[in-house]
């Protein structure tokens, strides 16, 4: 049987179907003496990290006003509220996955040789940039303007040889870095943005990327490092490796669902 537990403060609410010695009644509403106790030791027991635990009397007001105002809801409907109905299905669709998903995502566990495997294709890197930005809400003009400016910086570095800190303070629009000659330390696959990441990946040491678009602009990429398995922060991998599982057990599941609605995208640009 599907039990459905809301929390609301220190509260938990569930509905149980016995015959007890009702304690308080609101119309229709009834709260019974065994519904209380067993509400109110749930209660106390998940407010254990409080200061003050919530009174017999704190509680029972609590539960009559969340029964009060789940009756006033349904009298007025407020279900058929678009912003409400929203909130609503996301719920549902939580609830979809975690009936669905829960006990596959429990069983993940993460070995040695996951995280060895995954750092392998995932190490973390250290980099320098150069970077031509443009606003967030750019238009097509003014990213092709910061793309003609990139690509002409870039032709510049890799004709005129100059010192890539020269290049830097030349050129950079990263303030933030401009004065550690273009540094931005050393990242993980989670920690930049993909495009990023990907051509990093791509260069050896000391090499330097053509122009790589982000969210703020192109970046011109030097990689600077390379953090070994034995130095990298196991903790940080060990949850990118659960993760890469858990994605896994996502994409199953979703991929069946696909199939079974006949999911197909129409759109060739977004195919």
């Amino acid at each position: 049987m599907f039990k459905l537990v809301i929390l609301f403060n220190t509260i938990i609410f569930c509905t149980t179907a016995t015959q007890a010695k009702v304690i308080a009644q609101a119309g229709s509403i009834k709260i019974t003496d065994t519904e209380f106790k067993k509400n109110y030791a749930k209660a106390l027991e998940n407010s254990m990290a409080l200061d003050r635990p919530p009174t017999k009397k704190e509680h029972l007001e609590d539960m009559l006003r969340y029964r009060i105002g789940l009756a006033e809801a349904r009298e007025k409907k407020i279900a058929k509220n678009p912003i409400v109905r929203k909130a609503i299905d996301l719920q549902v669709y939580k609830g979809l996955l975690e009936l669905n998903l829960a006990k596959s995502v429990e069983k993940i566990r993460v070995t040695d040789q996951d995280m060895k495997d995954y750092y392998q294709k995932n190490p973390t890197m250290r980099s320098s940039h150069i970077m031509i930005s443009y606003p967030i809400e750019a238009t097509k003009a003014q990213i092709a303007d910061a793309k003609k400016r990139a690509d002409t910086i870039y032709n510049d570095i890799i004709t005129k040889k100059k010192k890539w800190s020269v290049n830097v303070r030349m050129y950079s629009d990263d303030n933030s870095t401009k004065k550690l000659r273009g540094d931005i330390g050393y990242q993980s696959a989670e920690s930049v943005q993909p495009r990023y990441y990907r051509a990093l990946k791509g260069l050896t040491m000391g090499q330097i990327s053509k122009p790589v678009q982000s969210i703020y602009g192109f970046h011109i990429i030097k990689k600077t490092g390379q953090r070994s398995y034995a130095r990298a922060n196991k903790d940080a991998l060990k949850i990118a490796a659960f993760n890469k599982k858990r994605y896994k057990v996502f994409d199953n599941y979703f991929n069946g669902l696909k199939k079974k609605y006949k999911a197909t995208v129409l759109d060739p640009d977004y195919q």
